[in-house]
């Protein structure tokens, strides 16, 4: 398949892609003609808008008419369309998470991001109730992942905003535990003073604030490590509303997860009586203990069968879609047409010339002060500044920490074998996050959101420990 494809994104789409965009990009990855085309105003006018309020079924027969009248490859029977249209607007999926336990704990994510501490917990059986976040792409990205959860409420805008024009929506909307990973800015003194005094960490009072009036019994905050060095000033602070906290610093990598990536988590509990409280911990913290797996995870394993891609090498080309440089949705068959594999946000940023032979020069596990680029490298009279400039990812080690700089470039993050970055799939894979999971937005922005990330891997372990713990103190 040789052919480009430029998505010409409708005005009501500023935002970033559509589901009616990844299911044009899904058709042109389905093309076998070596023409290149563009989708032009009057295609969308005639086919993506008629998918709105449409069932499955007639936007399986639209599907059709499409892969017909722009002469791609019609060789899909209307039982694969059907399950394409399935897959790219989740309709007709069973869900499969336990909703029906009736003592599965609730919880409301106040700083959801494209919600991965969220799926996580939905994984180890709670229920979402609410999640809030004021960055749009992410809320389009959460929204569609989790459509399934038919009473959740998912908002966009500042949380306290929301709560306060919205008077009883912290009691009309009950939840067990509140989540989130609000930045906390100003740490560096949190000894000295409280937290919550730092204007710079406004979003931390918000979310003590907010777990204050929505009485839950428990809290999750997610953070960077650094923030340990405010646990005095957390614990008190915690303390100060009714409740007991404990910290937890874990790597992602000892829970399978091919990356260094350590996060903390702030595990609170309202307090009640002290062997109560002594048992929660004690118990979560054994369920924690006893999810840790002794491999040392490598990077290669978790993303050697997504397809090769080159690095895009037309500047100002973000809607251009191709087989030599991805596609918003890959579709491939494997050994029958009834198995359809469909890969989602795989594809490449654009690199200059000289980056790219800086990629392909480099070795895995080199970085910047490689010999082999030292003729190439401009950043080489700063390397105490910038010695991981470039790193090229060692194949059979973790990676390194995905994080949302990786919206402005991959040089951080380049693959093993191919003289690219990883594409926003394979940062999503290395996260944890599962094939299915869309990442709505601008391309760039898929990485932003996945770099923000908790690893839905980690969260349902904790997800799982705080219920088990829930559970001791209730029998």
């Amino acid at each position: 398949m040789g052919n480009a494809f430029a998505l010409r994104l409708n005005n009501s789409y500023k935002f970033g892609y559509s589901p009616e965009t990844f299911l044009m990009s899904a058709i042109a990855s389905l093309s076998e003609s070596k023409k290149e085309f563009t989708l032009i105003s009057q295609i969308q006018k005639n086919s993506i808008d008629k998918f709105h309020s449409k069932k499955i079924e007639e936007k399986s027969r639209l599907l059709a008419l499409m892969t017909n009248k722009y002469s791609l490859n019609g060789s899909l029977n209307y039982c694969e369309k059907t399950k394409l249209c399935n897959l790219i607007f989740k309709e007709n999926i069973e869900n499969k998470n336990n909703f029906n336990y009736p003592k599965s704990l609730k919880f409301g994510d106040i700083f959801c991001g494209a919600g991965g501490l969220s799926s996580g917990l939905i994984k180890s059986g709670m229920i979402p109730v609410w999640a809030i976040d004021k960055d749009f792409a992410s809320i389009l990205t959460y929204r569609f992942n989790h459509k399934l959860n038919k009473d959740l409420k998912v908002l966009c805008g500042d949380a306290q905003e929301i709560f306060s024009s919205r008077g009883k929506f912290l009691v009309e909307n009950k939840i067990d535990v509140l989540v989130g990973g609000p930045p906390c800015q100003g740490f560096s003194n949190a000894n000295r003073q409280r937290l919550s005094d730092d204007p710079r960490n406004y979003l931390y009072k918000t979310f003590l604030k907010t777990l204050k009036e929505s009485n839950a019994k428990y809290s999750i905050l997610e953070n960077v490590p650094g923030l340990k060095n405010a646990s005095q000033s957390i614990e008190k602070e915690f303390k100060d509303i009714g409740y007991k906290s404990e910290f937890f610093l874990l790597d992602a990598n000892d829970f399978g997860i091919p990356q260094k990536r350590k996060r903390l988590f702030i595990v609170s509990k309202k307090i009640t009586n002290n062997d109560e409280d002594k048992d929660f911990f004690e118990v979560f913290k054994s369920h924690i203990t006893l999810s840790r797996k002794p491999k040392n995870f490598n990077l290669f394993e978790h993303i050697k069968d997504l397809p090769f891609l080159e690095a895009k090498n037309i500047r100002n080309s973000t809607e251009l879609e191709s087989s030599k440089y991805g596609f918003s949705t890959w579709i491939h068959t494997k050994k029958s047409k009834e198995d359809i594999r469909v890969i989602f946000n795989h594809r490449s940023k654009y690199l200059n010339e000289r980056d790219k032979k800086i990629y392909s020069l480099l070795k895995p596990g080199d970085d910047s002060e490689a010999s082999s680029i030292q003729d190439l490298n401009p950043y080489k009279n700063r390397d105490h500044i910038f010695k991981d400039k470039f790193y090229k990812l060692h194949p059979n080690k973790p990676s390194k920490t995905i994080t949302a700089h990786m919206y402005f470039d991959t040089h951080m993050y380049i693959h093993p074998n191919q003289a690219r970055g990883l594409s926003p799939r394979e940062a999503a894979r290395v996260q944890g996050f599962d094939d299915d999971y869309i990442f709505f937005g601008f391309p760039n922005e898929w990485y932003r959101q996945i770099g923000n990330a908790v690893s839905p891997v980690v969260s349902k372990i904790i997800g799982n420990a705080l219920q088990m713990a829930h559970r001791k103190i209730n029998e």
